[in-house]
């Protein structure tokens, strides 16, 4: 398996789009916090938007029951499904999160969402999965420094 996005990045000519936001993450130990934070276990549903090239996917796959991968992209949803072909517990999904129906993803209980969040739809996303909070019970979203301050400032600043 390819162990790095500069890799990655050479090896398929890809590189992020700017219009759908991508940013590839590159720091294992961020990745592997992300993970630990998640706390995935045998049993469990994870599902993660924005896969990307399938760095957090890999490692949530090593503890999850389950992972499914949600990509927009064409371009990583091939590349997540020749990664991870053959792989049960990972399930790549095509399509804009905005439009995913996360009761779907484990009926019988609730899932966990991780996620690195691109800014220019964090707002519609954190809403789209507040919609769904009765299925989730855990959520570890990395945003843009300045949504996080934007989140977390008192009513009616600007900030």
């Amino acid at each position: 398996m390819i162990t790095s996005v500069r890799k990655m990045v050479a090896r398929y000519d890809i590189h992020p789009r700017k219009r759908l936001g991508q940013s590839f993450l590159e720091d294992l130990n961020i990745i592997r916090r992300i993970v630990a934070l998640a706390e995935p276990a045998e049993g469990e549903t994870i599902v993660e938007i924005g896969a990307g090239l399938g760095f957090m996917t890999e490692e949530l796959a090593k503890r999850a029951g389950r992972v499914i991968a949600i990509e927009v992209d064409p371009r990583l949803a091939a590349i997540l499904r020749e990664r991870f072909a053959g792989q049960e517990r990972v399930e790549v999904v095509q399509m804009d999160v905005l439009k995913y129906d996360f009761s779907s993803a484990c009926p019988e209980g609730r899932i966990k969402v991780v996620g690195n969040i691109p800014y220019h739809i964090s707002s519609p996303i954190l809403f789209r999965l507040l919609d769904f909070r009765r299925s989730i019970s855990l959520m570890i979203l990395m945003f843009q420094k300045e949504l996080a301050d934007r989140i977390a400032a008192p009513p009616g600043t600007k900030d």
